[in-house]
This record gives C-alpha cells, structure tokens and sequence, in this order.
C-alpha cells in the first residue's frame, strides 16, 4: 500500500539565491508523512530556451 508524503514548504528555504535541492522518492521508498527534512541538494535544472526544441 502506498504511503501519503507532504511537504511543508515553510521548512524549506525557498529564498532567491537558494541552493536547489530535491527529493527521491524512489531512493525513500518507505517514506510517510512531512518530507521537507529529507530533500538533498542537487544541480538545478537547465531549462530551454522559448522556441528552443530539447534534444
């Protein structure tokens, strides 16, 4: 049976300048409830340009 996860956002830091961070939920499998404590940082995403086509 799958388990409920939520992040309350007022645990993250979502100011300008922050470093990125996510959460994997297949590599936290067994996780349930507030997640927020369990984001790693990552890389941010590249993102396209309008109009550019992804390879």
């Amino acid at each position: 049976m799958p388990n409920v996860v939520w992040v309350d956002l007022d645990k993250l830091n979502l100011e300008e300048g922050a470093s990125a961070q996510k959460f994997n939920l297949a590599t936290h499998s067994d996780a349930s409830g507030q997640v927020a404590d369990m984001f790693n940082p990552t890389e941010p995403p590249a993102f396209l340009e309008a109009g550019a086509k992804a390879n």
